[in-house]
């Protein structure tokens, strides 16, 4: 299966590193099953089964199931954007990456409008995200978070908007270098 507009330079993820940012879901929802990055861009491609949540299975994607893979597909792509030292120009191997993952990393809002229904039954529904900005946001409780936007659209834009994510900063700097933004911070 080839995904849409392949001619941008984008590498596959390895299966392995696929599958193990997605034992973080339940088996149901693990929706994601193939992807490809090229910093700042990101495209998969989803299946769906049964619905796990309600009694009858829809037969339209719902906001959550989207929702569910934009999350793994912005979690896979920020393994290895980190990895290659894109995201925060910190470095951080994937195992340290797993570590963290769904515990200091977390979405934190989301803005995604669907524009008609979306049926669950195409053989595949193709995603794409887009990292847009970060910006550090100080909260009183998490402390240092790096926020960071995502634009996302599934099935040729029928569902599209932003997802954002919250990082909280702290792993980061303990784990690999201190991002430039956060030396910056410890300096004023």
């Amino acid at each position: 299966m080839e995904f849409p507009n392949n001619k941008n330079g984008m590498s596959e993820v390895p299966e392995e590193r696929l599958r193990r940012v997605l034992t973080l879901y339940k088996p149901e929802f693990r929706y994601l099953f193939k992807a490809k990055t090229k910093y700042p861009m990101a495209e998969g491609s989803f299946q769906f089964g049964g619905s796990g949540y309600t009694e009858k299975a829809s037969e339209n994607i719902t906001l959550p199931e989207a929702q569910l893979c934009l999350e793994q597909l912005a979690s896979v792509a920020f393994g290895e954007w980190l990895q290659e030292g894109k995201l925060f120009k910190t470095e951080m191997n994937f195992d340290d990456y797993l570590k963290i993952l769904g515990e200091k990393i977390f979405p934190s809002s989301n803005h995604l409008i669907f524009s008609e229904p979306m049926s669950k039954n195409k053989v595949v529904i193709p995603g794409k995200i887009l990292y847009v900005n970060d910006t550090l946001y100080k909260d009183n409780k998490l402390g240092d978070l790096f926020i960071v936007s995502l634009k996302c659209e599934m099935e040729n834009e029928i569902l599209k908007g932003l997802v954002d994510f919250a990082f909280i900063a702290k792993p980061f700097i303990e784990i690999g270098k201190k991002t430039e933004i956060i030396d910056k911070e410890i300096s004023e």
